[in-house]
């Protein structure tokens, strides 16, 4: 079974692996989602609101996060195989729910715990 280290570790590779596919991404936009998600507000709203005030500065956004499924998806299978032996014997829920946990707790992480809480949202 993963110990609290696991997740922690698991969390930061998660972390870097989101920094570094949304490097781009203005930390004004970033803001905006994070604080959405954490307000429970609509982040299609938010970003709009975002893209008001300056609109160049959301198309490059736009262009951006259009394409982070490439290198998430890589990044993803990545982490997967560096820690299949280490989360086997715990079901997929559990993992997410304990990765969720360690995610919020990391302050450095904000916007990946707002994307992945985002995304399992969307499930």
């Amino acid at each position: 079974m993963a110990d609290d280290a696991d997740y922690e570790n698991m969390a930061n590779d998660i972390c870097d692996c989101v920094n570094k596919n949304t490097d781009g991404i203005s930390e004004g936009m970033k803001t905006a989602i994070v604080d959405a998600v954490n307000s429970g507000k609509d982040v299609e709203t938010a970003v709009q609101e975002v893209a008001m005030k300056d609109p160049a500065q959301a198309m490059k956004d736009a262009e951006k996060m259009m394409g982070l499924e490439a290198g998430m998806t890589k990044c993803g299978q990545d982490l997967e195989k560096k820690y299949e032996n280490v989360y086997s014997s715990e079901t997929e829920a559990e993992v997410q729910k304990k990765l969720v946990e360690t995610l919020k707790k990391n302050k450095s992480c904000s916007f990946t715990y707002a994307m992945y809480k985002l995304g399992t949202q969307m499930q």
